[in-house]
C-alpha cells in the first residue's frame, strides 16, 4: 500500500509540475513538458540495462529497473526505479527519469521558481528551489515534502535543459528510508550517461478549429522530441440567432419541469446537443408558456428561443340526456386547478364551423337549452385556464351524442 502511494505521489509531483508560466517569446509546450501526462505501470523487475532513443546508457550496479512506456506524446522516455528486493527500498522508494526534446532556451531556474510555488499550493511542506549542477548542466534541484496516512514521504526532483532537451527525474521515499534511497540514487547516477544528438525535425501545419488554436508542430525524427509555434487563432464561432428550432409538442400539464427533445437547425444543418449548443428551460412547470433556449457551444455562439404550451389536463364526458324539451344536459369529470369548462356541441358529427356552437361553465355539469326538437346532436368539452388574460386550452374529451325531446 505504500508503495502504490509513494508512486502516486511521485506521478502527481510529474504531471502537477507540469504548468509553468513562461516569458513571452518562450514556446508554450514547456508547460507539459517536465512530465506530460506519465502513467507509472510498476509490474516484475529486470536486471537488464536499458537504453532508450539513444538518450541514456543506464547502468546501475546491484539495482533493477522497469520500463515506463507513457502514451502521453509529450514523454520521450521514462524509468521507474524498484530497488533490492532484500531491503526496504522495494516497497517504499521510486524514482523517475522523463525527457521532453524541443525545449527553448530558457533558464531552468525559471521552471524551478514557478514550481516551487505550484507544489505548495498542492499541499507540500518544506519546499525549495536550488541552483545545483548535474553531469556538468546547470540544474535546479527540487526538494518537498507530502504527509499523509501517517507517512512522511520525502521527495527529490531534479530538472536540466541539455541540447533543447529537458530532463526531469523525481525520486522519493518514506521518510525513514529516503538517505538510503539518496545514496542509492548518486550511485546509480554516476553511470547516467546523456548522448546528445542534432534534432532532424519534420513539420507538420495543424489547422485551427472553433475551439483550439492551430500551430505548426515540429517532431524530431530521432528522439520524437517536438515543440510547436506558428500559432492561429481559432476560428470564428457561428451565430445561432437564426437558427430554426423544430420538433416541440404542446403537453399536458403534470406538476413536473417538462422538458422535450427540441431539434436545431442552423442553414440546413442539424445541429448536436452537447457539442454545438446547450438546451435550457423557462416557465416548463405550471400551465401557459414555456420558453425552450438553446445557447451555442463550440463552433457556435449566441442564442435562439422557441416556445410551447402547457396546457390544463383534459376531462372526460359521464353522461348526457335530454332531461326537458329542447334541453340536453352534460356532465363531466371535474379537473382541478382549471378556470372552467368549455362545452361544444353540434347538429354535425364534423363539428362544422355553421353547425357549431359553445357554452361554458365553472361547475361540471352544464344545461344547454333552446335546442330543435327530434335532432340529433354531438357534445365535446374541454378544460380551460386562463393566465395573465389568455386562455389555455386542453384537447377536446371524446364525442357523445343524444336525440333531444
Amino acid at each position: 500500500m505504500l508503495k502504490r502511494f509513494v508512486s502516486s505521489m511521485l506521478a502527481f509531483a510529474l504531471v502537477f509540475g507540469g504548468a509553468a508560466t513562461l516569458p513571452d517569446g518562450a514556446v508554450s509546450e514547456i508547460e507539459s513538458a517536465i512530465a506530460g501526462q506519465v502513467q507509472i505501470h510498476a509490474s516484475a523487475t529486470t536486471t537488464s540495462s536499458k537504453t532508450s532513443n539513444g538518450y541514456f546508457t543506464i547502468s546501475p550496479d546491484k539495482n533493477s529497473w522497469q520500463d515506463i512506456k507513457s502514451k502521453s506524446q509529450n514523454v520521450d522516455c521514462a524509468y521507474s526505479y524498484k530497488g533490492d528486493t532484500t531491503n526496504l527500498l522495494n516497497a517504499t522508494a521510486s524514482f523517475n527519469i522523463v525527457t521532453r526534446g524541443g525545449v527553448p532556451d530558457i533558464s531552468v531556474m525559471y521552471l524551478g521558481n514557478d514550481l516551487l510555488q505550484k507544489y505548495k499550493d498542492a499541499g507540500y511542506t518544506n519546499v525549495s528551489a536550488k541552483e545545483c549542477q548535474f553531469n556538468g548542466n546547470a540544474a535546479c534541484k527540487m526538494q518537498a515534502n507530502m504527509s499523509k496516512d501517517g507517512y512522511t514521504i520525502k521527495m527529490v526532483q531534479i530538472l536540466f535543459i541539455n541540447n533543447n532537451v529537458l530532463y526531469t527525474i523525481t525520486y522519493g521515499s518514506e521518510s525513514s528510508v529516503f538517505s538510503k534511497l539518496e545514496s542509492e540514487f548518486n550511485k546509480a547516477f554516476k553511470t547516467l550517461k546523456i548522448k546528445s544528438h542534432e534534432h532532424t525535425y519534420t513539420t507538420k501545419v495543424v489547422k485551427p478549429t472553433h475551439t483550439a488554436n492551430g500551430y505548426t508542430l515540429h517532431t524530431c525524427s530521432k528522439c520524437g522530441g517536438s515543440y510547436k509555434d506558428t500559432y492561429t487563432d481559432k476560428l470564428p464561432a457561428e451565430s445561432l440567432s437564426k437558427a430554426k428550432i423544430t420538433g416541440l409538442k404542446n403537453k399536458y400539464y403534470s406538476g413536473k419541469a417538462i422538458k422535450q427533445t427540441p431539434v436545431v437547425k442552423l442553414g440546413g444543418k442539424t445541429l448536436k446537443e452537447g457539442t454545438d449548443y446547450t438546451v435550457s428551460y423557462k416557465n416548463n412547470k405550471a400551465i401557459g408558456t414555456a420558453t425552450v433556449t438553446v445557447k451555442g457551444k463550440g463552433a457556435y455562439k449566441s442564442t435562439a428561443k422557441a416556445t410551447f404550451k402547457i396546457v390544463p389536463r383534459k376531462t372526460a364526458i359521464s353522461k348526457v340526456t335530454s332531461p326537458k324539451t329542447k334541453q340536453l344536459k352534460v356532465i363531466y369529470s371535474k379537473v382541478d386547478g382549471v378556470t372552467g369548462y368549455m362545452i361544444a356541441y353540434s347538429t354535425s358529427s364534423k363539428f362544422t364551423k355553421d353547425t357549431t356552437k359553445t357554452a361554458c361553465a365553472k361547475k361540471t355539469a352544464k344545461t344547454i337549452t333552446k335546442l330543435k326538437k327530434g335532432k340529433t346532436y354531438y357534445v365535446k368539452v374541454r378544460t380551460y385556464k386562463t393566465v395573465d388574460g389568455k386562455k389555455y386550452y386542453s384537447g377536446y374529451s371524446d364525442v357523445k351524442k343524444i336525440k333531444v325531446k
